[in-house]
């Protein structure tokens, strides 16, 4: 019961950089398959997505353990929120991870 509190407490205060930090994942993972994708023909600067998925490498490691999807209300989504108020995982990473 004091976890819900504290975790609710918590993510009512960062629930949007957590969001961002989501969403800036999500970015990444999107140009990691662009570079997937062989577009040899299509000028979409491969060289410089390389270069910004090599120095985006910790970040997306660190964003990727956030990176469960909000928006959805699955029984597997809800078994994540119940395990994040828990353990207060999100809370947690947000702090350790993210904001070092």
């Amino acid at each position: 019961m004091i976890n819900a509190g504290i975790y609710q407490n918590n993510k009512n205060k960062i629930y949007a950089e957590i969001e961002i930090f989501k969403y800036i994942g999500s970015l990444i993972k999107t140009a990691e398959n662009i570079m997937k994708i062989d577009t040899g023909g299509i000028d979409i600067g491969q060289v410089e997505i390389k270069e910004l998925l090599k120095n985006t490498k910790q970040i997306y490691k660190n964003v990727s353990v956030l990176n469960t999807s909000s928006t959805g209300s699955t029984e597997m989504q809800m078994l994540l929120d119940y395990i994040n108020m828990i353990t207060l995982r999100e809370t947690i990473i947000f702090f350790i991870k993210l904001l070092i």
